[in-house]
């Protein structure tokens, strides 16, 4: 019986913690209309029977913590070669031999490619490819992007995305 009434006490002291540490800090905003005291007096009785499976799950999140996927960003070293407009058009014509799709630049895309062309009206363009780690796979994108007078890139054309599996 004592070795319950132990359990139970650290179970107690434990799922009083963590409420006490949820309400306090990393409830923002939440007003305290909202939290009954119904809710609180059940969270510590059920926390004092299952807090090992609670102390397990914050362990391990804290020494395992969730994937966060990387977004989605230009670099300066996935720049690869400075192209005028002209070039870039000459050099993503498409050729289809089936004519599925007219010798335009980019083919299906060219309505988008003419857009960007249009609203950015850019004079030299750096192609790019960028790499980056998503949850199962490696995400690739190759464009085309335009630097602004600082350096930094907030416009760009993407005319290919595609991902392998990582290694």
């Amino acid at each position: 019986m004592i070795y319950l009434i132990i359990y139970l006490s650290i179970g107690l002291i434990y799922s009083l913690g963590a409420l006490l540490n949820n309400y306090f800090f990393k409830m923002e905003g939440l007003s305290v209309n909202k939290v009954s005291i119904g809710n609180f007096v059940l969270g510590l009785i059920v926390g004092s029977f299952i807090w090992p499976f609670m102390a397990y799950s914050h362990v391990n999140s804290y020494f395992n913590p969730s994937f966060q996927p990387e977004v989605f960003s230009i670099k300066k070293n996935d720049l690869i070669e400075a192209m005028s407009v002209l070039d870039v058009e000459r050099k993503e014509i498409v050729y289809d031999p089936l004519n599925a799709v007219q010798q335009v630049p980019f083919g299906h895309l060219n309505n988008t490619w003419e857009e960007f062309k249009d609203s950015y009206s850019p004079s030299i363009l750096w192609s790019f490819k960028s790499e980056y780690k998503d949850y199962s796979r490696v995400v690739i994108k190759e464009g085309y992007a335009k630097l602004d007078d600082d350096g930094s890139i907030n416009t760009y054309f993407i005319h290919q995305n595609y991902s392998k599996p990582i290694k």
